[in-house]
């Protein structure tokens, strides 16, 4: 420990910070990061050389100028490389401490990361009142006539001069990358085939568009296909798509998953109804083969039902032959009886097989108890109908 007191630590920055680069730092930033961190860099700016931007000093020259012991410097500075404020790098015994400008206000409320931090840290009232804080007020130029004079007008020297471009640091006004989230794993391909769009509609989808899902779908723990869900709760009834709604949508699921108890293998309603046949058969069967996943693919492409009837039937068939090679043939058994019991819904498809379940002593999904079931009305199984009945009638005699 004595070791790394006496490391150099090599300041850099970037940039310098604008007057509104410290109120940021100051209303937003440090709510999130405490006093104490903040502090510290503020600090560091200051021991900067003005003349090169960068300043040399020993670790513990800044945990003697803080009273701190050198664990705590460490965590505060871990702080602010998490939140985007500083990149540090090692080498030779030496700390470089990049330090970065803080993102505008604009770029900090809209990030779905520190927007959504800082207001669960605040509360919603006192996060409203910091927005508008920063918000600007519109100029309305309507009956405005615009004056302003044109370069040439003004500047009417003959240029005959030519540059070159400048390498090397320059101060400079760059957009802060934001947070550091580490090696959280988010498939966005898989997510973007899973979301079944038609072409036009994936491609009109921008990088940003990426960006806020991976950014969301690491805020809140989500995979692939529980982003799949909540990307489908988010949209409006006319298909727009916006930030805000999927953070929401996000939280609400998030909440709901760590509430429940599922049983082992059991995929949630909402999962089934919009998820790729083939990420359905990737979940319940991990070491499914090649075959399996052609079949599953011939069973998608000629089946008779919209996909969401289609995705529960899949499903089913899947967890009825948990440890036999999957065949066409019986998912085309399950179409069929769909057919003669007239199932027209999504819904009904899944209180069908959910219903055959109950009676099915090889089903492992947890039977719904009676509280469950009056929370449910929508959803309601009637225990021993008739169709279900002579279903299972005929299900016994073809075994």
């Amino acid at each position: 420990m004595n070791e790394k007191l006496n490391m150099n630590v090599r300041i850099l920055i970037g940039e310098s910070l604008s007057i509104d680069d410290l109120n940021v730092l100051s209303l937003l930033y440090m709510p999130i990061i405490g006093s104490r961190a903040y502090t510290l860099y503020m600090t560091m700016y200051s021991a900067l050389n003005r003349s090169s931007n960068t300043r040399v000093v020993l670790v513990s020259d800044i945990v003697d100028l803080f009273g701190i012991k050198i664990a705590t410097f460490e965590l505060e500075r871990k702080r602010l490389e998490a939140i985007g404020l500083m990149a540090t790098y090692f080498k030779d015994n030496e700390y470089v401490f990049l330090l970065k400008a803080p993102l505008s206000a604009r770029h900090f409320f809209n990030d779905c990361i520190l927007g959504a931090y800082l207001k669960n840290k605040v509360g919603e009232v006192l996060f409203n009142k910091l927005v508008n804080l920063f918000r600007l007020e519109s100029f309305n130029k309507e009956g405005y006539k615009n004056i302003t004079e044109v370069f040439e007008n003004v500047f009417r020297d003959n240029i005959d001069e030519t540059i070159e471009k400048q390498d090397g640091y320059l101060i400079d006004k760059q957009i802060n990358s934001s947070i550091k989230t580490g090696k959280f794993e988010f498939d966005y391909d898989y997510f973007l085939t899973s979301l079944n769009l038609g072409i036009a509609k994936k491609n009109s989808l921008s990088a940003e568009f990426q960006t806020i899902v991976e950014k969301t779908a690491y805020m809140f723990n989500l995979n692939e296909e529980e982003m799949v869900v909540v990307y489908h709760r988010s949209l409006d009834q006319a298909g727009n798509f916006a930030i805000t709604r999927l953070q929401k949508e996000a939280k609400s699921f998030k909440k709901r998953k760590e509430n429940e108890s599922k049983s082992e293998g059991v995929v949630g309603d909402d999962r089934i109804r919009y998820m790729d046949p083939k990420a359905i058969l990737k979940l319940m069967r991990p070491e499914a083969s090649i075959e399996d996943y052609n079949v599953i693919e011939k069973v998608a492409n000629d089946s008779p039902f919209n996909s969401e009837i289609t995705n529960v039937a899949i499903l089913h068939g899947i967890k009825k032959n948990k440890n036999e090679f999957l065949e066409a043939g019986y998912f085309f058994k399950v179409f069929q009886t769909f057919e003669k019991y007239n199932i027209k819904s999504f819904d009904d498809a899944l209180k069908f097989v959910m219903a055959q379940g109950n009676y099915d002593e090889n089903e492992t999904k947890k039977v719904p108890t009676k509280r469950n079931i009056e929370q449910q009305p929508e959803k309601k199984i009637v225990r021993k109908s008739e169709w279900l009945k002579n279903f299972l009638d005929e299900s016994s005699k073809e075994d």
